[in-house]
């Protein structure tokens, strides 16, 4: 049975990279904690975000694998959930003992999504089990139980949350594929209850839509942004974060919003 919730208002988070190293900076000079602690400071302070909001982070929380990484990934998100629930989806960079040892309880999984007035937001896990790398898959059981979620609730709207892109970027990232995305296509078409996907990995606000029209939106990095392009690049954008409003129509509005 979903959890039931009353939020309208997802912020999503993505790709923090962080280090054990608070210090330590990546690409382009950025040091991961001080943008993602920015960010949080800036959600602290907005107007737009009504309390009861869902955070939701799809995947790359850490930059190294380190215990210390989510701890201080938790230590910046706590202020928001006095008031605001959190919900986690791992990525690629999140393939270790210490995601699930320190955020496992926030952990957005297949079984459980969690419902909203008209809308039940599911999760996908596209880490490939035992393997280093950037590269995804999807898992045949997972989309299973996502179905009967589906059919257990006719009348609901369906968001679907995963780090991996389902539609190629036509960029570099694209060689960082996710395994089985036809298959995932090829499932969202028997789908119609399903409205939307956020994801994660490109680190760039990337927009497709299926063949039926369903919208799939990526989400800029809270830490530095890769270019869209057929070679490795980094662009000069500065971190940032999306909010996705759910509309009772069972339609989506997804907005960009980035740190000076």
């Amino acid at each position: 049975m979903p959890a039931a919730h009353t939020f309208t208002k997802i912020i999503q988070l993505s790709d923090c990279h962080l280090f054990a190293d608070k210090t330590k900076s990546g690409y382009q000079g950025v040091n991961p904690y001080q943008t993602l602690k920015r960010i949080i400071h800036t959600l602290e302070n907005s107007s737009e975000i009504e309390s009861g909001s869902l955070i939701l982070v799809t995947g790359d929380i850490s930059g190294d694998d380190s215990k210390q990484s989510y701890q201080h990934f938790y230590s910046l998100v706590e202020p928001l959930l006095a008031h605001n629930t959190l919900r986690v989806i791992p990525g690629n960079h999140d393939n270790n003992i210490h995601y699930q040892e320190v955020l496992g309880q926030w952990h957005l999984q297949a079984e459980q999504p969690l419902e909203t007035h008209n809308w039940v937001i599911n999760g996908l896990d596209t880490r490939i089990a035992g393997i280093k790398g950037a590269k995804g898959e999807v898992k045949a059981d997972e989309l299973t139980f996502i179905e009967k979620h589906i059919t257990d609730r006719p009348a609901k709207h369906h968001l679907l949350a995963l780090h991996h892109h389902p539609i190629a970027s036509d960029s570099w990232m694209d060689k960082h594929e996710l395994i089985g995305s036809n298959m995932l296509l090829a499932w969202l078409a028997q789908q119609p209850a399903i409205n939307g996907l956020l994801h994660g990995h490109i680190h760039h606000p990337l927009r497709r839509t299926t063949n039926e029209g369903v919208p799939i939106a990526g989400a800029p990095s809270t830490a530095w942004q890769w270019a869209m392009t057929q070679e490795f690049g980094v662009t000069q954008e500065s971190a940032g974060y999306q909010i996705i409003t759910l509309n009772n129509n069972g339609t989506i509005d997804c907005e960009v919003r980035r740190i000076e």
